[in-house]
């Protein structure tokens, strides 16, 4: 016999306990047709009082097959089952206790683990609905906690639908709630019930009536006096970094003096030290800006630059492979470790420049961003760097104005978050790239990384094998480039997983940017913000001469630029020169900090004028250029000393029209230069025949 969970009721009604089969059941064991039963409910109920036929249940008249019809579902009552030959409808179920007892076996298993199944299936879909409420508590507690609350919403719903009596889905729930240990709700099955009547009767709603056990309550709080805690904090906010013992052990003493309990150490660790609160309130005074503060810092995103160009980042940090052997100042052998003062475009994460020292100077920062600018070609929107040493020497102060003069804009900054981009490039280089030199030693030693550092053995070794090699400052200097442009040239998908599809170089990235917001240079330019300067004075009609390591390099000013002969003969003007290249060189006046060109000037090397190869031809060309220059001198001197008057128009039959007419237009003020102004319509002679269109320019005239 195949019993399903509701196919039997055992009703107690008045002290009476009377069994209840289903229809379903009835036509399966007993073989009938729905169309018998409808028959035999009629003919039942017309023996049934008026006042009782809305009754669910109907009484007991006498007649076969006395039935009832709960949440609207037919069940007939085992005892008015008829039993006359031939059928034997009713010994065909057995005895009645007999059937009860294998109906509670089959079903209730099967019942427990179809409920079990649909409980796990509604707490996993509604659980998270509950979860805000309960923010600040412990995650753990946080889940449970919703999770109790998804299982009253599960309750509130079988309620209604569940088969058998009205405790049946809380007796089932507290067996499945047992065997899986859920936390702050109740096993038993009146508590149960319990929680639905307080939902159905009053206005709570879940949420306040599944809490924490004993939230709130004070009655085991020991020690609430305020001096105890405002000295803890006080403690812990120093920024000495003391223990927790430290500061407990002080806080015992100053009980002792002032007559006050003393709290224990879990106290102290439960009630303050582990609280976020203290953490929150004491973290930055306590650590300062090491980066275990940075946590509890807020910081404001930014978006990284779009276009190459649009920043250049400059620092400085030591380049970790082995000391080099090298000498002092007083001939003395010692160990050096070099630096890379190195300039990084933000967006593409190309090395751009840098120049290889001992330490940081005056130099180091000029000689890496003209590294920069050279490969570049461009002056970048903005640089970023920090006050390295020198900056505020007379040299950086001039080239740094001289930037601004060109638009580039100069930010210098003492946090490292302001240049995070070249900071982390650091560490990625040493990680991605330094770590496989055989000269490497390792990250600085403030690093926890597990594979940060060699062993000390390695170490031994490593210095032995350089020095014996010869390992010495051209070597490590030839490392160094070598692995800087190794990395120019590393794609990103080689080390990168968060770019593992981005198979590009940051040197081809800066390359195929577009550098909408960069400052183009003119080769004039870079000789005024990055060539050696010196000063000079002009002699003996445009020659000078500079003295570039102990040898003289003359120079002779083109005739061509008479104007700076004659106005700066016998003046101090300022030298720029390329060390690579002394045949050309720019001269330049001072106005303050920032140069104004004059011109530039080709050497001139010193004539051979005895022997078989007496240079006969350049010493033409020089004599060439002295009288030309002294022809426009003698002119320039006629013309101020002759002066053009009045009496140029009374000369008669010998007047000279040109002098007449000069000094007809100096009179009438005819010399200056009156500019030409455009009339309407003649932008159209811009345009080529093939783009010129007359209904246009007709338009535009209103014709």
């Amino acid at each position: 016999m195949n019993l399903l969970a509701n196919d039997i009721i055992v009703r107690k009604y008045h002290g009476t306990e009377s069994v209840w089969l289903s229809q379903r059941l009835i036509m399966e064991v007993c073989g009938v047709s729905e169309e018998y039963l409808r028959f035999s409910r009629s003919k039942y109920k017309e023996g049934v009082r008026k006042n009782l036929l809305d009754a669910t249940y109907y009484p007991d008249t006498g007649k076969s097959w006395r039935w009832a019809r709960p949440k609207g579902e037919f069940y007939y009552c085992i005892d008015n089952i008829p039993n006359q030959a031939p059928t034997h409808y009713r010994s065909l179920f057995g005895d009645t206790e007999a059937l009860i007892k294998s109906w509670k076996d089959q079903t209730t298993n099967t019942t427990l683990t179809q409920l079990e199944t649909d409980l796990k299936a509604y707490i996993e879909e509604h659980y998270k609905e509950y979860l805000s409420y309960y923010n600040g508590i412990e995650e753990v507690k946080r889940q449970s906690l919703a999770k109790s609350c998804s299982i009253v919403a599960f309750m509130m719903e079988r309620k209604d639908t569940y088969p058998g009596t009205k405790m049946k889905l809380y007796k089932d729930l507290s067996i499945i709630l047992e065997k899986l240990k859920f936390q702050y709700i109740p096993k038993n099955p009146l508590k149960l019930k319990e929680k639905v009547t307080i939902l159905e009767t009053t206005d709570h709603c879940i949420t306040e009536i599944i809490r924490l056990p004993r939230q709130g309550h004070q009655g085991n709080l020991q020690y609430t006096d305020p001096v105890i805690f405002a000295w803890a904090l006080h403690l812990r906010a120093s920024g000495a970094n003391y223990s927790n013992l430290h500061i407990i052990r002080e806080i015992h003493k100053a009980c002792d003096r002032t007559g006050r309990k003393k709290p224990s150490i879990r106290w102290f660790g439960e009630t303050i030290f582990e609280q976020p609160l203290t953490k929150f309130l004491t973290a930055e005074k306590r650590f300062g800006s090491s980066k275990k503060s940075n946590i509890y810092r807020s910081y404001i995103p930014f978006e990284d630059a779009l276009n190459a160009g649009d920043c250049w980042q400059i620092d400085a940090t030591r380049v970790n492979i082995v000391a080099h052997e090298t000498k002092d100042s007083e001939g003395n052998k010692i160990q050096k470790h070099l630096m890379a003062v190195v300039v990084r475009d933000v967006m593409s994460g190309d090395i751009l420049g840098y120049n290889l020292t001992y330490s940081e100077n005056k130099t180091s920062f000029a000689k890496a961003l003209q590294m920069a600018v050279k490969r570049a070609g461009y002056l970048p929107y903005e640089i970023v760097t920090d006050k390295f040493p020198g900056y505020n020497t007379p040299e950086n102060k001039a080239l740094i104005e001289r930037l601004e003069s060109l638009g580039v804009k100069l930010r210098f900054t003492h946090l490292a978050t302001d240049k995070a981009s070249v900071e982390r490039w650091f560490g990625t280089f040493q990680s991605v790239v330094l770590m496989g030199s055989k000269y490497y030693y390792g990250e600085g030693i403030t690093s926890t990384r597990e594979n940060a550092h060699r062993s000390p053995e390695y170490l031994e070794s490593l210095k032995r094998e350089s020095k014996k090699a010869g390992f010495d400052v051209e070597q490590a200097v030839e490392e160094c480039e070598n692995l800087l442009e190794y990395w120019r040239n590393l794609k990103y998908s080689e080390y990168s997983r968060k770019h593992k599809d981005f198979h590009k170089t940051p040197k081809e990235l800066h390359e195929e940017s577009e550098k909408i917001n960069t400052i183009e240079i003119s080769p004039l330019q870079k000789s005024m913000l990055f060539d050696r300067k010196i000063e000079t004075t002009i002699r003996h009609s445009g020659q000078f001469h500079i003295e570039v390591m102990g040898v003289k390099f003359h120079y002779m000013i083109n005739e061509k630029d008479y104007d700076v002969i004659s106005n700066y003969q016998n003046q101090r003007v300022v030298v720029s020169y390329d060390m690579e290249d002394l045949s050309e060189v720019h001269l330049w006046t001072k106005q303050g900090n920032l140069l104004m060109s004059l011109c530039s000037v080709q050497e001139f090397k010193k004539v051979v004028k005895y022997g078989p190869n007496a240079e006969l031809g350049r010493i033409s060309q020089a004599k060439a250029r002295q009288r030309r220059i002294q022809e426009m001198k003698e002119e320039q001197y006629n013309k101020i000393v002759s002066g053009i008057g009045e009496e140029a128009l009374l000369m008669g039959i010998h007047t000279n029209k040109a002098e007449a007419n000069q000094y007809e237009d100096e009179h009438n003020g005819l010399g200056k230069i009156i500019p030409l102004r455009k009339a309407s319509g003649d932008d159209f002679s811009e345009y080529t025949p093939d783009e010129f269109k007359p209904e246009e320019l007709l338009n535009s005239l209103n014709i």
